[in-house]
């Protein structure tokens, strides 16, 4: 898989939203991701994850 058009937007001070492209080599696919990070005792916890396929 190879991994592009990775982009960091602050939510707000704790939270931030993760946001990227993958490509599927074998089988010639594409999916936007898209992650919600929260910053909470002294370490980031994945807490919303979504994975869209494009045609």
């Amino acid at each position: 898989m190879e991994l592009s058009d990775f982009n960091i937007q602050e939510l707000s001070e704790d939270v931030v939203l993760a946001t990227y492209r993958i490509f599927n080599v074998p089988e010639n696919q594409y999916s936007l991701r898209s992650s919600i990070w929260r910053y909470k005792d002294d370490k980031w916890k994945l807490v919303f994850h979504q994975g869209t396929k494009c045609i």
